[in-house]
């Protein structure tokens, strides 16, 4: 399968016609305006790339919300240290 494929000229890689028998089906657009059916024609032709930016931009949030949380946690941690006032410290429960 990898050989068929670097088989194939540079031309079609750049057009991205990696298969012979591959039909592209388009969506009928029905607007008055040139410049917006062919904004909707880019969006829908790039649907994987937008989703994989939009995971990638989730992944990133969640990475620096983990950062930052982790790094005010140690802060909270050194401080909760240095404001006990003795050594040890008991807990009455009343049962």
């Amino acid at each position: 399968m990898l050989w068929r494929k670097l088989n194939i000229s540079p031309l079609k890689f750049l057009r991205r016609d990696l298969s012979k028998n591959k039909k592209r089906h388009y969506v009928h657009l029905k607007q008055k305006f040139f410049i917006k059916r062919y904004r909707q024609r880019v969006i829908l032709q790039n649907k994987g790339s937008y989703l994989v930016l939009m995971i990638g931009i989730v992944f990133a949030s969640f990475l620096l919300t983990f950062g930052f949380v982790l790094s005010s946690i140690n802060k909270y941690l050194d401080n909760m240290n240095d404001s006990v006032k003795s050594n040890y410290q008991y807990i009455l429960s009343s049962r």
